[in-house]
């Protein structure tokens, strides 16, 4: 059904996304530390 193909693409991009920060994090820790809060509040400021 449509539920289940959303939750699937959900999970999976969940999934890649977590991946994906995870390399990320490793190289760039506190470069990241410092940009995602600011990404953050920009994106509520605006």
């Amino acid at each position: 059904s449509t539920l289940s193909l959303l939750l699937l693409l959900v999970g999976v991009a969940g999934f890649v996304g977590t991946t994906l920060i995870g390399g990320f994090l490793k190289q760039h820790m506190y470069r990241t530390l410092v940009t995602i809060p600011l990404v953050m509040a920009i994106i509520a400021g605006g």
